[in-house]
């Protein structure tokens, strides 16, 4: 019996060791927390999702190694709502309400800590019309310009892809867009399709409802009329 928990030992140890060696910290995700982030972080992790039990240790381990975090507040939103469809039972879905209210708790330990923040929704399915509801709940912890700028500016850096995206430069790419509303005022213009009037993608429109709209004038105060 002791020769056998030496081995597993052994093989555990070895295991651990191999992942440690082979991972890529530009490739490899890691999922839920709160103290087992803490030896995923030092096998080379580069981005945690979910995060919902996130500690003021692990984040600051986390702002050391320089490993971001995508709260996907979206995502725990829309089990709650589509849950009870899905057949989950009363207690998988006081158990997803609790640790969906643990997600703004999340964002403001990991950004006393220096935690760079970026956003992704995990939503998938039939649930994917939610997308845009991680920008919106987001707005319940940080101001609406610093969501934008996780979706934009810390999303490319954790991609590797800055001064590609993420920014209006010249050199980077031309993906941009036009919106009807004033997101860095309120994010949930973003909620209603009508308001992405234009997509650019490299330069060239993927989405245009701008070509036969009359042009808007622009009042004083900066209000537009069309």
């Amino acid at each position: 019996m002791a020769l056998s928990m030496v081995v597993v030992v052994l093989v555990l140890v070895l295991a651990l060791a191999l992942c440690t060696k082979a991972v890529d910290p530009c490739q490899q995700r890691a999922y839920r927390l709160a103290r087992p982030i803490v030896r995923r972080e030092t096998g080379g992790v580069a981005h945690l999702e979910h995060g919902k039990l996130l500690d003021e240790e692990s984040a600051q381990l986390m702002a050391e190694k320089g490993v971001y975090l995508a709260p996907t507040l979206a995502t725990y939103a829309a089990l709650v709502r589509v849950g009870p469809d899905l057949g989950w039972s009363a207690a998988m879905l006081e158990k997803t309400a609790r640790i969906m209210d643990r997600g703004m708790e999340t964002i403001c330990i990991a950004r006393k800590a220096g935690v760079k923040i970026a956003v992704g929704s995990d939503l998938l399915g039939q649930m994917h019309p939610f997308q845009y509801d991680e920008l919106v709940l987001r707005q319940a912890a940080v101001s609406p310009a610093e969501v934008l700028r996780s979706a934009t500016y810390v999303n490319a850096e954790l991609m590797n892809q800055s001064g590609c995206l993420g920014i209006v430069a010249d050199g980077a790419h031309a993906d941009l867009l036009v919106m009807d509303g004033h997101p860095v005022s309120d994010l949930s213009a973003f909620r209603d399709e009508e308001n992405i009037l234009m997509v650019l993608t490299a330069g060239e429109p993927v989405v245009d409802r701008l070509t036969d709209a009359p042009m808007p004038v622009v009042n004083n105060d900066n209000s537009f009329i069309v």
